[in-house]
């Protein structure tokens, strides 16, 4: 069945419910499994170590989670954490976007797959995603003509000339952390000439850059 809008369950931020989209499944070194959290283990500790990629963010509800990893290692899961995290730029998004890592689809899925008001209408998403497994997995089950994969590092490539983007974001590191700041930089630095300067809403930007600023908002 061909997925719509009126198809697709969201929580309360409007982002999919994942478990509804991806199944579970192994390719190669990517593995995607569903985790089913009671309330008493939503409050454990060592739960939250393996479902958040930073547990000490939030706790976690009980529910049903998408998590991806990849040669063992937690990439990214589906809770609260994540959607909150990435909940402003699905916020501000609109026009030609460009994203660094795919994970379990969820900010494509939210950008294509849910209905948006005319001022944040997405007309492309482009996904850079280096892992041939992971794309396995994930892109055949938030496919849309507006979606485009590529696998490539995203370190190395470079769009067609002449193409610029409304909306660029980053989110290619397993866990968040002061330690990616210069390979934000370094990405901030090589595609900051792809970014439309004639749109005044333009957004360059990285889920680790969206978290501080966030945190110095609640001081």
């Amino acid at each position: 069945m061909a997925l719509t809008p009126a198809s697709i369950e969201t929580d309360q931020y409007g982002i999919p419910r994942m478990r509804h989209l991806i199944p579970e499944g192994e390719h190669g070194n990517a593995r995607i499994s569903h985790l089913e959290l009671s309330e008493e283990q939503a409050s454990s500790g060592n739960l939250r170590v393996r479902i958040n990629r930073h547990p000490w963010f939030m706790e976690v509800d009980p529910g049903i989670y998408v998590r991806l990893h990849v040669d063992g290692g937690l990439m990214m899961s589906d809770t609260q954490m994540e959607r909150r995290t990435n909940l402003d730029i699905i916020k501000r998004a609109h026009g030609d976007v460009l994203i660094g890592g795919l994970g379990i689809g969820m900010l494509p899925a939210a950008l294509l797959l849910v209905d948006r008001s005319p001022e944040r209408s997405v007309r492309s998403v482009t996904v850079i995603e280096q892992s041939a497994d992971v794309i396995a997995l994930v892109e055949p089950h938030v496919r849309n003509q507006r979606l485009t994969v590529i696998e490539a590092d995203v370190f190395t490539w470079k769009p067609e000339r002449g193409r610029r983007f409304d909306v660029i974001y980053m989110d290619i590191w397993p866990d968040i952390g002061t330690d990616n700041l210069d390979d934000i930089a370094r990405l901030h630095r090589r595609f900051s000439p792809y970014l439309n300067r004639e749109n005044p809403r333009a957004i360059m930007t990285s889920l680790l850059v969206d978290y501080l600023r966030q945190q110095r908002g609640r001081r």
